[in-house]
């Protein structure tokens, strides 16, 4: 892991954890360092990336809308901890590739299938491109599925602290040979619907 890239995770978590009762599940699920894998996680909140991303214990890749990179700041930050550009107004073959060399290159990439986050926390369908990367790449899918977040950081309200939030990964969901992208989708988004947090 970059020093850098550790210094922005350590951070993001030691907020997280002094600020919310974080509980995580399933991180044995997560393969090694070095390996190529998607994490595909529902998406209700801003709080999701870096959340995600502060439990994984090496450098991930991210997607970020286009617009995020328009500042200076950001156009500097956002690469410097792996978020990839993606334009979500139309079909971004540029993106597409820098998803697929960076799996290619063994690191891990967070996507979020729905593509835009919930109101309400129902999830939402995926988009077949997610699908398509699956079968592109032949790597395995990690699904992740969030709870508590949307009420930490509703879509249109105000951040609330100190609320419980549960992270938990599924078991690997093995690469897909068929080019029926909708089908992997699909198979993708029940694999998150049937994450359930600990009873305990």
């Amino acid at each position: 892991m970059s020093l850098w890239y550790q210094c922005v995770r350590n951070l993001c978590r030691s907020y997280f954890n002094l600020c919310y009762d974080v509980r995580v599940s399933g991180l044995e699920h997560v393969p090694p360092e070095g390996t190529a894998f998607i994490l595909a996680s529902n998406h209700v909140s801003y709080y999701d990336p870096p959340l995600i991303g502060c439990q994984i214990p090496h450098d991930t890749h991210y997607l970020a809308r286009k617009t995020l990179f328009q500042s200076a700041l950001m156009s500097r930050l956002l690469p410097s901890i792996h978020a990839v550009p993606v334009d979500q107004e139309k079909p971004d073959m540029n993106g597409l590739k820098n998803i697929i060399h960076h799996l290619r290159q063994g690191h891990p990439v967070l996507l979020f299938p729905e593509g835009s986050r919930s109101y309400d926390g129902q999830l939402q369908p995926g988009m077949p491109g997610v699908g398509l990367l699956v079968y592109k790449t032949g790597v395995p899918v990690i699904p992740v599925r969030l709870f508590g977040v949307l009420e930490s950081w509703p879509r249109d309200g105000r951040i609330q602290l100190f609320r419980r939030m549960n992270v938990v990964f599924g078991p690997a969901l093995a690469p897909s040979s068929s080019k029926d992208y909708h089908g992997i989708t699909q198979s993708i988004m029940q694999a998150i619907a049937q994450l359930q947090p600990p009873s305990c």
